[in-house]
């Protein structure tokens, strides 16, 4: 099917210019061409965008969980519940 394929697409195409097969073996023997500068410089921002938003959400939860505030702990309200609920009892027996 695949030979059927490239046959029919052969019949309908045109052969390509003369001129666009020299540039492409130019560029070809040429070597590689240098980049444009913002290609350069996009893993670069990439890593300076992560490590500010890395920097910044520490910042944010240093800040926000200072030593002068207490930490909250999962389950605490639970056992909370469960303290009250206790005296609750012995309180009534």
């Amino acid at each position: 099917m695949r030979d059927d394929v490239r046959r029919a697409f052969d019949e309908h195409t045109d052969d390509p210019h003369p001129a666009l097969r020299s540039a492409i073996r130019a560029q070809l023997e040429a070597g590689r061409t240098p980049r444009p500068g913002f290609y350069r410089l996009a893993p670069l921002a990439a890593a300076a965008a992560v490590f500010l938003l890395v920097m910044g959400s520490g910042y944010y939860l240093l800040s926000h969980n200072s030593p002068g505030k207490p930490v909250p702990v999962a389950g605490n309200h639970l056992h909370d519940g469960v303290r009250r609920r206790r005296q609750q009892c012995a309180q009534r027996h």
